[in-house]
Order: C-alpha cells, then structure tokens, then sequence
C-alpha cells in the first residue's frame, strides 16, 4: 500500500515567493507544468516540498495544451484549469530533490476550501 497525497496548485515559485502565477512553468522543452503543495502530509520529508507535475501527467488529467498559443496564453489557460481543483495523488520519490505526482485525480473545492483545513493520512 502507499500514501495518497491531497493536494493543492502550488503558487510559490522557484524562490519560495506567493505570486498569483508562482508555481506554473515551462520545462527545457517549453512543456507546461505545475507544483502542488501537499495538504495532508505528516511526515516532515515532505513538509513544504515542491511536487512537480509533469506534461504526460496534465494530458491524462485531459488539460489541453495549445503549444500555439505565447506563453502567457497557454499560462493563464492552465491557471484557469488548477484554479478550483484539489488534487489526490501519489508521490515519486526516487530522487528527493526532484519529486513528482502520478496516478493524479481531480476533486473540485468547495467553496469554503482554505489551504489551511487539515486533512487527514490516506492509503490506497
């Protein structure tokens, strides 16, 4: 059995700053991909970790992509798409300097959602 993680968009960036778009970039090959912050982690390994979540991943999940668009376009579209979304997923950590999700399942937020609430340890 393994944890499932719940998780939320990630809005720091690279420095650790809030920002309304922290947390969404482009990869080497200008794929678009985003951070979760784990919501319901006990265990301080993963307490304020980054979880990269990779292309491959947001195309199961049925994001669209349009590699078209500047990127600012393809940005704000998938800010649009994370905005309301809670996340439950599994975590790769193999490299704990690069950790990513899998297996990944949308969940829309309530309405009073906080990334404060607590939640509690999930197992498959």
């Amino acid at each position: 059995m393994s944890q499932l993680f719940i998780g939320a968009w990630n809005h720091a960036d690279n420095y650790g700053n809030i920002s309304d778009d922290g947390g969404v970039f482009f990869d080497i090959h200008e794929d678009i991909m985003f951070n979760l912050q784990i919501l319901n982690s006990l265990e301080k390994e993963y307490q304020n970790s980054q979880i990269h979540v990779y292309p491959n991943e947001l195309k199961k999940l049925g994001f669209v992509d349009n590699i078209y668009d500047d990127k600012d376009t393809r940005r704000e579209t998938l800010e649009e798409y994370l905005r309301n979304k809670l996340f439950i997923f599994k975590i790769n950590s193999t490299d704990k300097k690069n950790l990513f999700a899998y297996d990944i399942k949308t969940h829309i937020k309530n309405s009073d959602f906080s990334v404060n609430d607590t939640f509690p340890k999930l197992q498959d």
